[in-house]
């Protein structure tokens, strides 16, 4: 009996490493992309699919100037020029959005603004459009 007592413990112990090393995996993995400045870049298919995934949750932020904007934009985004002195308070009237998706021309505004996001929006996952609007299909 003591034979099974051990090997149950044993047992036990080894499932209760497994777990323990899965959550590690998962917790690492779990922010991939994510880089050190607190938003994640992501590709045309990525935001695609958070597209679909946040639906009408997800803000999409334009931020280039207003003439570029009234040129062509994703769907129903919104515009605020990173260059504007009213950027970093206007960003924060996105504070109850779950998700925001910033994008510029190529991709150079756009880290700049998904940085500031994330500065000023702690508690929202900000995705950022690598390629930018020209590369947008």
């Amino acid at each position: 009996m003591q034979y099974d007592d051990k090997r149950r413990t044993i047992s036990k112990i080894t499932a209760i490493v497994i777990i323990m090393a899965i959550c590690t995996v998962y917790a690492l993995v779990a922010d991939v992309g994510k880089n050190d400045k607190g938003f994640t870049s992501v590709t045309n298919e990525e935001a695609r699919g958070l597209m679909t995934q946040y639906g009408d949750s997800m803000a999409i932020v334009d931020v280039r100037t207003p003439e570029e904007f009234a040129g062509g934009h994703i769907g129903q985004s919104i515009n605020m020029d990173v260059k504007n002195d009213s950027f970093d308070i206007r960003i924060k009237t996105l504070e109850n959005c779950p998700a925001i998706l910033i994008y510029c021309r190529s991709g150079r505004r756009s880290k700049t603004a998904a940085e500031k996001a994330a500065k000023a929006l702690p508690a929202t996952k900000i995705y950022e459009l690598d390629s930018g609007y020209i590369n947008w299909e």
